[in-house]
């Protein structure tokens, strides 16, 4: 059973942020496709995992090396300007915008996606928001108040 989430964000960035997290916020607020390379930007949520697994067969030690995707690597439609089930019920209350520096979406996810990338998603927003205090909230399904 998935639950469902909705979100919600509005921040102004710092000043001093590089082009690539303005470049890199565009894409993520997209409202078309267009090829786009993971960004250089040292934080979880855009890192590539890789693992290393060893086999002993017949008293030999074969290790395969394997990229993984997983689904932290939604990063970026989590906050694409695309509907998402649910929110066609509700047309001009969803959506993202990323506009002179200031960053706004509310969009609903399933459990997997939204825990798999929000806990790296939200530390590196505030690190480069300049706004302070209550800048968004989120709630679950069965969650009597939002967080």
């Amino acid at each position: 059973m998935n639950l469902c989430y909705e979100f919600a964000l509005e921040c102004k960035l710092k000043q001093d942020v590089f082009p690539e997290v303005i470049e890199t916020l565009e894409c993520m607020t997209r409202s078309r496709e267009y090829s786009f390379a993971p960004p250089g930007i040292n934080c979880p949520l855009f890192e590539k995992i890789y693992w290393k697994r060893r086999n002993e067969t017949n008293d030999q030690t074969v290790a395969a090396i394997r990229k993984v995707i997983t689904p932290r690597h939604d990063w970026k439609n989590i906050i694409s300007n695309y509907p998402r089930a649910g929110e066609q019920q509700l047309p001009e209350e969803f959506g993202s915008t990323f506009q002179h520096n200031k960053l706004h979406f509310r969009h609903l996810s399933r459990d997997d996606v939204f825990f798999s990338i929000w806990w790296f998603l939200l530390p590196w927003l505030a690190s480069i928001s300049e706004t302070v205090g209550f800048v968004g909230y989120y709630c679950g399904d069965f969650d009597d108040q939002p967080t």
